[in-house]
């Protein structure tokens, strides 16, 4: 029906635009007759041709996309996790959490600051701090217009110690993190071995209480002069652990009973090995000194030439020293001179460097002249006594002998147990 339609539409308006040419043609000729001698022209319309169709192609079919598939990039390697496995000694795991921690305990003892003074003089030397700390001088004066000279001084020291103080905090963490890097093979090799040891302790039944190893930590604070509180603080500022520290000493101990039990019977420690280690300790360290003492009087001990005055006179003394029973008439002939005698003296309880001299000294010598506190001071060795003949010096020198035998069988038991050992490295 609609095909049928559009073809009569079609056909009325050819036979339309015939009609209209028949129609215009006969008025021209009309108006050419009617009118002679003039020529009318009428515009004729303009013929609509028939519009032709191109028959529609047949519609090509659509064509499909192709489905593009993103491959994924490759994965990343992942960091190792700090509670990751990076090996087993016998089954039992070590985690790369405790190798970062033992390293940082160990480069405590390292030579960081060393490093952080060789880093804080880097940082200082280079060209660009100089730059940042002029740039900080004209932020100051900038921000500081109209203030007074003195003002902006004391503004801009302020912000230079701080920047200097920046600078110290990057120099030792520099260090420290080049410590602890150095120190992981040393750290990785300490913890095999503890995990040998502890394995051996188990084996034959140690068992070392939390109240000895708390008992060994707080022995160490003491001897840093704090408690177990606030040693433990300490080491959490410089990078380190209680918990590390406390875990060595927990195989240290478990350790020392495996090898007394396993070893003390196997050593024997002659009297001819304590005479000997008694004679040599007895060259240089003596337990006893008998001291006297010349104390030159110093009026100031600023005044550089009343100083050099009294040293000159206490090299004088030396000289002319010969033994200690002159010692008293050599004092009495300088002029505010004072002689003492201090009997048998701890040369432990001496303060440096008259400690070091006394125990290198011979029997009835004069040591050089030190500046005390308020005077020029001259002891002198008048003689020196061993403890090598004491029950207490033979027992310790006893003790000490066995402890260094059954280190060396030690080291050789650790050695066959890492031998039979199955570590993984992951």
């Amino acid at each position: 029906m609609d095909v049928t339609a559009r073809r009569l539409s079609r056909f009325c308006l050819s036979a339309a635009a015939i009609a209209f040419a028949f129609v215009a043609a006969g008025s021209r000729a009309d108006a050419q007759q009617n009118f002679p001698g003039f020529v009318i022209t009428t515009p004729s319309p303009a013929v609509q041709k028939p519009e032709v169709r191109k028959p529609k192609r047949p519609a090509a079919p659509k064509k499909r996309k192709r489905r593009t598939v993103k491959r994924r990039a490759a994965p990343k390697p992942r960091k190792t996790s700090k509670l990751a496995i990076v090996m087993l000694v016998n089954d039992s795991p070590i985690t790369n959490f405790e190798i970062e921690e033992r390293a940082k305990l160990m480069a405590l003892s390292g030579d960081v600051g060393k490093r952080a003074a060789a880093n804080f003089k880097a940082l200082v030397s280079n060209p660009r701090t100089n730059e940042r700390l002029k740039a900080i001088l004209q932020r100051t004066i900038s921000e500081n217009q109209g203030q007074p000279r003195q003002v902006i001084v004391r503004i801009f020291e302020r912000r230079k110690k701080a920047f200097a103080q920046r600078l110290r905090q990057r120099a030792v963490s520099s260090a420290r993190r080049a410590a602890v890097s150095g120190m992981k093979r040393r750290a990785r090799e300490e913890l095999i071995a503890e995990r040998l040891k502890v394995q051996e302790a188990k084996r034959l039944g140690v068992t070392v209480s939390k109240e000895r190893i708390d008992k060994a930590f707080a022995d160490v604070a003491k001897r840093n002069g704090k408690t177990a509180a606030d040693f433990a603080k300490q080491l959490r500022r410089s990078g380190a652990s209680s918990h590390t520290m406390k875990a060595k000493f927990k195989a240290q101990i478990a350790w020392a009973a495996v090898l007394g039990r396993r070893f003390r019977r196997l050593v024997s420690v002659s009297q001819r090995d304590v005479d000997d280690f008694l004679g040599q300790r007895s060259s240089g360290d003596a337990s006893r000194v008998q001291l006297a003492l010349i104390t030159l009087p110093v009026r100031d001990i600023l005044d550089q030439q009343s100083v050099a005055r009294r040293l000159s006179e206490g090299d004088s003394l030396r000289r002319q020293f010969r033994d200690c029973g002159s010692a008293s008439g050599l004092a009495s002939g300088i002029s505010g001179a004072k002689f003492q005698n201090l009997g048998t003296r701890d040369p432990n309880k001496l303060s440096e460097p008259t400690r070091s001299m006394a125990l290198s000294a011979n029997g009835n010598e004069m040591l050089p002249p030190t500046l005390g506190k308020n005077a020029v001071e001259v002891y002198i060795v008048c003689g020196k006594s061993t403890a090598s003949g004491s029950f207490e010096a033979r027992q310790s020198a006893t003790r000490q002998l066995e402890r260094r035998e059954i280190e060396i069988l030690g080291r050789r038991h650790l050695a066959d147990l890492r031998r039979d050992a199955h570590i993984e490295i992951r």
